[in-house]
């Protein structure tokens, strides 16, 4: 329920950011690649999301978000973006955990 509560507020919300703030929420967010791992700061969530084990990685900080229905209307923001909206659940130390644990994955990745 509060990551429903969550990603309602993003969706209220995000109408009312400043328009630089909105004009950054448009650019293109990049994909990783093995040898890029994803990041909190320049991932969108949707890329995320339709990795298992990178949507695996932000339900051990933050259980059952990727499966939250509405989780889909933030497919194009990031991490960092929710946060703004979310900081009590997305903390820094969250964020910084999410992004060690996505360069881990990266890295096992490119092992391979």
């Amino acid at each position: 329920m509060r990551t429903s509560l969550i990603i309602a507020l993003c969706l209220t919300l995000g109408p009312i950011v400043s328009p630089a703030i909105q004009a950054a929420d448009t650019q293109p967010v990049p994909s990783a690649t093995a040898a890029q791992p994803y990041t909190t700061e320049d991932t969108a969530l949707g890329d995320i999301l339709d990795d298992a084990e990178a949507a695996a990685i932000i339900d051990k900080y933050v259980p059952g978000f990727s499966k939250d229905p509405q989780v889909e209307m933030a497919r194009g923001m990031t991490l960092r973006q929710i946060q703004g909206y979310a900081a009590d659940t997305f903390t820094d130390a969250i964020l910084t955990s999410l992004d060690t644990d996505f360069a881990a994955l990266a890295a096992k990745r490119k092992a391979k």
